[in-house]
């Protein structure tokens, strides 16, 4: 028996019931155990020698820099250690909010005895670091039956997980939270970035602005979908060379800066990669200027660009450098090649071009000469600042000696805000809830007081104290088929959706971008899909831009929970535009980006006849008359 009395100890029904209950969960939690323990053996065993796919996790981000929350980059190196070419099904599994498994799915084509390099993407929850991190499976790709796969998606790459071929088990261990920012550098890190990440050991800058850590690429490390950048702002390239870019690198990289990253290219002192390209799609990219040469140029003519110091404070060598300066071009329209920096002689050195919400910038300053980077220069706030569009203070050493010596500066105890915090409470559907918990109570109220004390005393009152079982009785179906009613009219009977949308859009460019978080009620069992549509006019598939919707959880997840049918559902990790998800009639979470055309109708300037719109300061709201 599941529990034992001593002889002479009665045991009454609650106290027999409420061991029995604990003696059934503590088989189930014993049986879970096991299954995780069996879970955890096997995929040793499928990563050790003995398995047929080897798996390696090279990186997870940008040179193993990746921040919670966003989509990330995976880069894996397979194995085949078979003797055929085969279809392999690559998967990265993440658990959700809800305690269901996101499976990102890749497949791939392998070559027996070569190790084959893999880029695959998923969205990384906020709090991967308590998680514990990820699972990466390999398996036979079979073909999945084609009419399930256009009526109810499920296998969303066209193939489903056959034989279990290896894996392998990333642990979380980086340090980069998900407040701090990230400046890629490919190449070589120019001077006076290290400015930007200023108090990273405390979390926070100690002037206040964002604390940004740089992360180094080779041209190889770059990944070859834009969602594999979409944590990074700005991409500075300084000394790799462009024609070793892949095309699928060259799609991605124009993709991300058309949704708003900022490409900063600094021209190399000897060399034209830039001034030749050989890809006219990345050469469509650059500013529309001609680029003249200076030789022999002296750093104390560029002291104002690089450093407000006095001279008397920080001397500069009088050494020759190689400038390049920028003159846009005759033909070239408002905002394909403007004017960032100019030197004191009047030569633009820093040129930009708008590209969809981003932008691509060339400069004309070295930026690996040791005489600056020796310096710290550029400094962060004189030059950078107005390169990269950003503002506020970056203190020098001495600045921030200074202000510790007197008691000025606040080092720990900052705490972070959460600009997105409110987000969950913005597109929470917890009204319908809350209208049938409360509906529920003063039921269970009137039901209590009826069938209980009284109807009791009301039928004693009358002298009809007999029939007190039989009022129970009706009353108890009387209050049954109100609950059942109210439920029943309270139950949603269509999709609801509640969500908080930004659209950004330059003036004068011909995309638009969408970053959404949605709440889904949908009012059924099974499987439920939600997709994003592109903005092509020959149908889905033929739009360059590669829309992403991902699972999302808020970013302060105090707990997580499971469904007791906790269940898996596949996302194609190089195309996640389609995400079908276990339904059980509740609310699911999810993160939408989209990218296209102008979709939607924006700001626009009000002219005059014959004024310049792009010089025009007044703007006419939507669905309004100029």
């Amino acid at each position: 028996p599941p529990f034992s009395t001593h002889k002479g100890d009665p045991v009454n029904p609650a106290r027999r019931l409420i061991l029995i209950t604990a003696a059934l969960l503590l088989a189930c939690l014993g049986i879970q155990a096991r299954a995780q323990v069996d879970l955890l053996d096997q995929m040793n065993r499928q990563t050790g020698p003995l398995s047929e796919i080897g798996i390696t996790i090279e990186s997870v981000g940008l040179n193993n820099a990746a921040r919670p929350g966003q989509w990330t980059g995976i880069r894996l190196r397979l194995t085949d250690r078979g003797n055929a070419q085969r279809e392999v099904l690559v998967r990265v599994v993440l658990t959700d909010v809800d305690g269901d498994d996101a499976q990102y799915e890749t497949v791939v084509t392998t070559n027996p005895g070569l190790e084959q390099p893999l880029w695959t993407y998923a969205r990384l929850p906020f709090d991967i670091a308590q998680t514990g991190g990820f699972v990466v499976e390999a398996f036979e790709a079979e073909e999945a039956d084609n009419q399930e796969t256009l009526i109810a998606p499920t296998a969303p790459t066209g193939f489903i997980a056959g034989k279990p071929l290896g894996g392998a088990t990333y642990r979380w261990g980086q340090t980069m939270s998900k407040t701090t920012g990230l400046i890629a550098v490919v190449g070589n890190v120019p001077g006076g970035l290290s400015g930007y990440s200023q108090g990273i050991s405390e979390g926070t800058n100690p002037l206040g602005h964002e604390v940004s850590m740089a992360a180094t690429l080779k041209v190889k490390d770059l990944p070859d979908r834009w969602m594999g950048l979409a944590m990074v702002r700005e991409i500075i390239w300084n000394g790799e060379r462009p024609a070793d870019l892949r095309i699928e690198q060259v799609r991605a990289l124009r993709e991300w800066i058309e949704r708003g990253g900022h490409l900063v290219i600094i021209l190399p002192a000897v060399g034209q990669d830039w001034l030749a390209l050989g890809n006219r799609e990345l050469a469509a990219l650059l500013p529309r200027v001609d680029v003249a040469r200076h030789e022999a140029t002296s750093l104390a003519e560029l002291r104002p660009l690089l450093t407000d110091e006095l001279p008397e404070d920080l001397r500069l060598p009088d050494l020759p450098v190689t400038l390049h300066s920028f003159t846009p071009l005759a033909d070239a329209a408002p905002g394909e090649a403007d004017r960032i920096l100019n030197d004191q002689q009047g030569r633009c050195i820093v040129a930009s071009r708008a590209v969809g919400i981003g932008a691509v910038t060339l400069v004309g300053i070295p930026g690996w000469h040791r005489e600056l980077t020796g310096r710290g220069l550029p400094e962060a706030d004189v030059f950078w600042h107005r390169v990269l569009g950003r503002r506020g203070h970056i203190a020098t050493q001495n600045e921030l000696d200074t202000l510790r010596q007197s008691g000025e500066l606040i080092t720990s105890g900052r705490p972070a805000r959460t600009f997105d915090i409110d987000i969950p409470n913005m597109i929470s559907k917890s009204g319908r809830s809350l209208a049938g918990v409360m509906l529920g109570l003063i039921v269970f109220v009137i039901y209590w007081v009826v069938a209980g004390p009284g109807g009791f005393a009301f039928l004693k009152h009358k002298g009809q104290a007999k029939h007190a079982w039989v009022a129970f009785l009706g009353a108890s179906i009387l209050f049954t088929a109100l609950a059942w009613g109210g439920a029943t009219a309270l139950r949603p009977k269509r999709v609801e959706i509640s969500h908080l949308s930004f659209v950004d859009y330059v003036y004068g460019q011909r995309i638009q971008r969408v970053r959404t978080w949605a709440s889904i009620l949908v009012p059924v069992y099974g499987n439920a899909t939600i997709w994003l549509e592109s903005d092509d006019a020959a149908g889905a598939g033929s739009s360059r831009f590669v829309q992403a919707v991902a699972p999302w959880e808020p970013a302060r997840t105090i707990s997580r929970g499971s469904f007791p049918d906790a269940r898996e559902y596949a996302i194609d990790a190089r195309s996640p535009d389609r995400l079908t998800f276990p339904a059980r009639a509740t609310v699911k979470q999810v993160q939408l980006d989209w990218a296209g055309g102008l979709a939607w109708q924006s700001i626009r300037p009000v002219t005059t006849e014959n004024q310049d719109p792009f010089r025009a300061i007044r703007f006419t709201p939507p669905g309004t008359q100029a």
